[in-house]
């Protein structure tokens, strides 16, 4: 008896996907999704309109995929991230240096 195997990706996938080869595997629901967009008027596409078809794609191409790599992702953490740390010794100088600014602004 041959073992059955599944047409999505494994948890233990050695590399991601690239976006193409991501697209390609999930092409279904993505022509699913966009079939839906067309239905979509101006209104409902303020309140919600292919919502289930949208997560169905995005599940199927974020595990294709490996991760949400996307360019504001990548932004975001960039910029929200954890950010270094200054040795107490600079942030201690720099409020010297805005006191004496102050200061100076004063007289």
């Amino acid at each position: 008896m041959a073992e059955s195997t599944s047409a999505g990706p494994t948890k233990a996938q050695a590399e991601p996907k690239t976006k193409e080869e991501a697209l390609a595997a999930c092409v279904e629901q993505h022509a699913a999704l966009i079939d839906c967009f067309k239905t979509c008027n101006f209104i409902s596409s303020f309140t919600g309109c292919c919502n289930e078809e949208h997560k169905v794609f995005w599940e199927c191409y974020t595990a294709e995929r490996g991760t949400n790599q996307t360019r504001i992702t990548s932004w975001l953490n960039d910029y929200f991230g954890d950010k270094p740390k200054q040795p107490p010794a600079q942030d201690q100088q720099q409020q010297q240096q805005q006191q004496q600014q102050q200061q100076d602004r004063r007289l």
